[in-house]
Formats: structure tokens, C-alpha cells, sequence
């Protein structure tokens, strides 16, 4: 039975060898310039290139607007409207809409954007007469 595998084994062998040397036969002359001629005259084939170069460019501008947009600032639109917010304010603030009126009227003489400017900034009101000696009064005790 051992002797069956070996044999087997070198036949196998002597196969492997023979075929390699048959497939490694240099080409002839002929065979060269048979196949350079074919290859030569024959058109060539855009089609893959063209949808290579298409495929290229698709994937360059896809990575361009990509770019783009991770660049762009987020500008968060403005959602409430300056003028009711002014009225939510007045009504939490219970501002009588006299009172309302006058903020306005100042807020457009000391030049500023919006009469809330003024509530949240009281240095910019007028002061008034009383408010005025009362400060005075109040700083002249505190030296």
C-alpha cells in the first residue's frame, strides 16, 4: 500500500514538471509580433475610463461640499420677535403701558436699541429729582 502512494506521488511529480516546462517555453519571434499586432490595432476602450474619471470627480466634489458644510457657522435665526418679548416683559413686570410708552420715548433720546435696555441698565434712565438727592445724600453718609 505504501508502495502504491509513493508511486502515485512521483508520477505526480513527473507530470507537474513536464507540464511547467511546456508552460514556461519561451514564445517565438512570430508569436511576439503576431501578438503586438493584434494589440496594436485594436481601439481602445474609453468607456472604463471615463467612468473611472467620473467616479474620480463624483468622489471629489462629494468630499468638497462635505468640507463645506462642516465649515459653515450655525447662524441661529432669531425666533422671538423683539416686540412681544417687550410685552411679556411689561405684563411680568406689571409696567403700566404709560410707563411702557415713556421707556420708549427715552430709550429713543439716550440712543439705545431697545427700551429693556433700560430696565436691565438703570444708570442709562434720566434721573430723577428725588432719585438724584437721595443718591447724593446717600453717598456724602457713607464717607
Amino acid at each position: 500500500m505504501k508502495r502504491g502512494l509513493g508511486t502515485i506521488a512521483l508520477a505526480s511529480l513527473l507530470l507537474v514538471l513536464a507540464v511547467g516546462r511546456v508552460a514556461s517555453a519561451a514564445p517565438t519571434e512570430e508569436d511576439v509580433l503576431k501578438s503586438i499586432n493584434e494589440n496594436v490595432g485594436e481601439q481602445p476602450d474609453y468607456g472604463r475610463f471615463l467612468a473611472l474619471a467620473a467616479l474620480s470627480a463624483g468622489i471629489v466634489a462629494a468630499i468638497i461640499v462635505f468640507r463645506q458644510y462642516q465649515k459653515r457657522e450655525d447662524n441661529p435665526r432669531v425666533v422671538n420677535n423683539p416686540h412681544k418679548l417687550l410685552r411679556q416683559m411689561a405684563r411680568d413686570l406689571n409696567i403700566a403701558p404709560l410707563e411702557l410708552r415713556e421707556l420708549k420715548i427715552h430709550a429713543d433720546e439716550v440712543g439705545v436699541e431697545h427700551p429693556l435696555t433700560l430696565l436691565l441698565c438703570p444708570s442709562l434712565r434720566k434721573p430723577d429729582t428725588q432719585d438724584a438727592s437721595s443718591d447724593s445724600s446717600a453717598i456724602s453718609e457713607g464717607e
